[in-house]
């Protein structure tokens, strides 16, 4: 975080859960939260991969792989508004209205990761 983000504080009304004073993640800070991700599923794969005979990510596990992606992206996201990668890089996911993501702002999310992934990170930019 740099001096700047630093010197910005979350105002929070705790009757409205409101932020304030927030800036739109930079390439920068998303793309550090995106590596940060991949190398947290990273490791769950190759820490999960023996244990399940190697077949994460294979065409016999859709069902496995789609529960470990789940898991990791939608789940932290609905609980505390970002993915582990997004809380190291200080990135909160909020509405417009500055109102912290729900459950039903979720979809947006995911249909927006899997744009950028088929389109080789275009979507990051």
């Amino acid at each position: 975080m740099n001096k700047k983000n630093q010197n910005k504080k979350e105002e929070i009304n705790k009757d409205s859960k409101h932020i304030s004073n927030l800036e739109i993640a930079g390439l920068i800070s998303r793309l550090y939260a995106f590596m940060v991700d991949l190398g947290l599923i990273f490791i769950i794969i190759y820490t999960f991969g023996p244990i399940s005979g190697n077949k994460l990510f294979h065409e016999d596990a859709a069902t496995q792989d789609i529960l470990v992606l789940f898991g990791y992206f939608v789940i932290p996201t609905i609980i505390w508004g970002r993915t582990p990668g997004k809380w190291v890089a200080g990135i909160i996911v909020v509405m417009k209205d500055g109102t912290p993501a729900g459950p039903a702002s979720i979809p947006r999310e995911m249909v927006g990761k899997f744009v950028s992934y088929i389109s080789f990170g275009v979507g990051i930019l």
